[in-house]
């Protein structure tokens, strides 16, 4: 049995799975992130955009919490907005948002921030991968596109205003902002000061619970063991 990371691992052992018929590989979703590594995404995401690039980018991931129900659409442009004014006042920053590619529409996103100063860039259909690893750092509330953040070793920040459940608290590495005089403080921090030694850390042990080693070959890994398993099996019927 092939697991993403130690974390389910030990919940199945905790069911009664044997330890010995489970293999930890990573996750094969995350491999691509790996081969990103040393690419100029900053200089293609800066050109596409037409972003400075000496201008810092934060990312904000969002969820479709509005089209499942969870949220209202006023939360939402609550949200939005305070995110917008937040990054709006750190110099020569530019709020990049790429909307969850399920549900949401650009449309309503441009409406909100429609009246705003300095428009952050909207976009949905690029690839997930290169904006990582062109930006400085990344916000989201739910988004399972978190955890890709911190495999991507890039810093997280949870924003949550309104007491959604966590899967990233403190202890993940994740900086998890709560209240909204908190926001620009917090990105200030992580943007300026970065991350503490032990924050570095828990994000780095939290990513090898849930998805292992990031070095791009999860997916072989998989392979190898469906190759083993079959051989195995073909070895027992033939005895």
């Amino acid at each position: 049995m092939a697991v993403f990371g130690s974390g389910t691992k030990e919940l199945l052992v905790s069911e009664g799975i044997r330890p010995e018929r489970i293999v930890v590989t990573g996750n094969p979703k995350f491999d691509y992130l790996f081969s990103a590594r040393g690419r100029d995404c900053k200089s293609k995401v800066c050109q596409r955009y037409m972003i400075p690039e000496d201008t810092n980018i934060i990312l904000l991931l969002t969820d479709y919490l509005v089209e499942v129900g969870e949220w209202t659409s006023t939360k939402r442009r609550q949200f939005v907005l305070a995110i917008c004014q937040a990054v709006s006042r750190l110099p020569q920053s530019k709020l990049i948002i790429k909307l969850h590619p399920a549900a949401e529409k650009e449309s309503d996103y441009r409406e909100i921030v429609k009246d705003l100063t300095e428009s952050p860039v909207i976009c949905q259909n690029v690839s997930l991968w290169e904006l990582l690893h062109a930006c400085n750092l990344a916000i989201t509330v739910l988004s399972g596109a978190g955890l890709e953040v911190m495999a991507a070793g890039k810093p997280l920040m949870i924003v949550n205003f309104f007491g959604e459940p966590e899967p990233f608290d403190e202890t993940s590495g994740a900086t998890v902002v709560r209240k909204h005089e908190d926001l620009l403080p917090a990105l200030e921090m992580m943007l300026y000061q970065g991350l503490s030694s032990e924050k570095k850390e828990a994000a780095r042990e939290f990513v090898h619970r849930h998805a292992y080693i990031q070095d791009g070959k999860a997916a072989r890994r998989i392979a190898d063991l469906i190759v083993k398993m079959a051989t195995e099996s073909e070895d027992r019927r033939l005895t």
